[in-house]
């Protein structure tokens, strides 16, 4: 089964000084109350960790976590050559260091600051003494939406980035170099995972200027406030968030939504808020299941690839890998569905379902089933034939959803057991550290993947690139299919109609269906290069003719009747 990695990094240890922080909030209070009251709303910070080894702040970006900590040299470097007698902007605060090194440095100089996270600047108040600066109006501090109304006096002064944030914070980066990036119409783009940076990329072609916005994280108040300066056209959103139709209903905003990921949480929209959400899937299966939580406006669209983003790398030798697999290990998904079930079940199930099936036992019992066969779902009737009430109350009104709780435990263990059944052929394999504790040997971790050209290089320079389904979404494309395409690699992937019915199967991709039928097809393709090759040339023409974002763009805007 899966093992966890002990080195996860930890919230983290808020050592910074309270009174260094109310002594410069006073003193801005005297320039900007207005961003003060902002700084004192309510926000997330369970991005910002440390690391249980060295105990430096780390920023959790995706899977990642960067860390934030900015050594001496690499701040000696980003404020060299600056022009004399000029105005500086620097481009994210981050923990306050560059800015206090500026200041420092530059006494006669006048700084601004721009910074997305109020977490982050409340932080770099607490850490650095920006009190007389503040008070003589050397430094200005612009927080979130604040740039937009900047940025074009901005463009005038020397810029210096933050050496991390500054691909974290790409969109904002992105209105900082354009020229035209600040023109309306805008379009308020909700954060999220990877895909978000393909929408965004799109966005301009039709027409808008596309603006990211934390709905997880920032405060109501400071997302209200947000809304107000931009007046966006509409809201876009991977995935959805509960209570986000909700919001744009009472700020009058259509909200486009389109499903790119598994959600464990049950989703609801209340009353008319339904009016303003167009929502679209990439799972069929769950279109009913969202008509019957009020979503009225539901349509299937499969996942996609940007062209501009995915492309065919130059291999540095001729097929570099023989079998390469990207992806998460899914080791702390693991841990965290594990937990919620156990929860779930201790909560909901009824004492007699207890007694005869506790928790832990239970969770064994249906994990056992599933892995006899990993070709098809078995655990709702396993779930269903032990504990039948539970299983019931639960698909009918329950918040988590105990099938997709255990079906993710599952699916990595899915994952990991199809990789090391490759082993003896050498596999390679790039995603977060919980990989090291669950290969076997002949199974070689890389460490994480870059998402820009490091990992187009990845899927173009291996003879082989593998997908695996998870259990409980085997009739979905994953978006990794059509990247990989892009990239002009050669994919073996899980066979299922709906694939059949956007590719041609042994043309365009190649599939499996069973364990014994993957090492098979591998062994095969190895000893067929030019076979191999064939089959990646049709397969990148297919989805530069077929599968692209902006296509699947232009069936949202079409459908909920966006002006372009």
């Amino acid at each position: 089964m899966i093992t966890q990695n002990d080195a996860i990094p930890q919230a983290a240890d808020q050592t910074a000084s309270q009174e260094q922080l109310l002594s410069n909030l006073r003193a801005l209070a005297t320039r900007n109350p207005s961003l003060v009251e902002r700084l004192c709303w309510p926000v997330n910070n369970s991005h910002i960790l440390t690391d249980p080894v060295s105990g430096k702040t780390l920023y959790q970006f995706h899977a990642q976590h960067l860390e934030l900590d900015i050594s001496d040299e690499l701040l000696q470097a980003t404020s060299e050559g600056l022009p004399d007698h000029q105005d500086i902007f620097l481009f994210a605060c981050g923990l306050g260091e560059q800015l206090a090194d500026i200041v420092k440095k530059f006494p006669d100089r006048h700084v601004t600051v721009w910074e997305r996270d109020p977490w982050l600047l409340r932080l770099a108040l607490s850490r650095y003494d920006f009190n007389a600066a503040i008070q003589d109006e050397r430094i200005t501090f612009l927080l979130g939406i604040d740039l937009l109304e900047a940025v074009k006096k901005i463009r005038k002064s020397p810029v210096i980035s933050h050496p991390i944030l500054q691909a974290v914070y790409a969109p904002e980066w992105w209105f900082v170099q354009e020229e035209n990036a600040v023109s309306p119409p805008f379009a308020a783009v909700a954060a999220g995972e990877l895909f978000v940076d393909d929408i965004i990329d799109s966005l301009p072609e039709f027409g808008y200027s596309p603006w990211l916005l934390d709905f997880r994280r920032l405060s109501l108040e400071e997302l209200e406030y947000s809304i107000e300066k931009l007046k966006p056209d509409f809201v876009f959103s991977t995935n959805y968030q509960n209570g986000l139709a909700e919001f744009c209903h009472k700020h009058n905003l259509p909200l486009l939504c389109w499903e790119v990921d598994p959600h464990l949480d049950d989703l609801r929209v209340k009353g008319e808020a339904a009016r303003v959400l167009s929502y679209f899937s990439y799972n069929k299966a769950n279109l009913a299941r969202l008509s019957r939580s009020s979503f009225n406006t539901t349509r299937y669209l499969p996942l996609a690839t940007n062209p501009e983003r995915r492309f065919p790398e130059q291999a540095k030798t001729e097929a570099a890998f023989p079998v390469a697999f990207v992806g998460s290990s899914m080791v702390q998904q693991v841990a965290e569905a594990r937990q919620n079930f156990l929860s779930l079940y201790e909560r909901t199930a009824s004492a007699q379902e207890q007694r005869v099936w506790p928790g832990d036992t239970l969770l064994q019992a249906i994990c056992e089933d599933q892995a006899r066969d990993f070709t098809r779902f078995l655990i709702p009737d396993s779930l269903q034939t032990r504990v039948p009430h539970f299983y019931q109350n639960n698909q009918q009104q329950g918040t988590l959803n105990a099938v997709m709780l255990i079906g993710e435990i599952m699916a990595a263990e899915k994952r990991l057991t199809y990789l090391n059944s490759l082993s003896d052929i050498g596999v390679h394999v790039w995603g977060d550290p919980g990989w090291t504790a669950n290969i076997t040997e002949g199974v070689h971790w890389h460490g994480y993947a870059g998402h820009r050209n490091e990992l187009n290089s990845i899927y173009s320079s291996a003879a082989i690139n593998i997908d695996i389904s998870r259990l409980y979404q085997m009739e979905i494309i994953p978006m990794r299919v059509f990247d990989i395409l892009a990239c002009k690699g050669f994919l073996i992937t899980e066979y299922s109609d709906e694939l059949a019915s956007h590719f041609l199967i042994g043309v365009e991709l190649e599939t499996y269906k069973t364990i014994g039928e993957l090492r098979e097809k591998v062994r095969y393709y190895l000893a067929n290069p030019e076979r191999r090759q064939d089959i990646a040339s049709q397969g990148y023409r297919a989805v530069r003719e077929r599968h692209t974002i902006r296509q699947r763009l232009q069936v949202i805007f079409d459908a909920a009747r966006i002006q372009q």
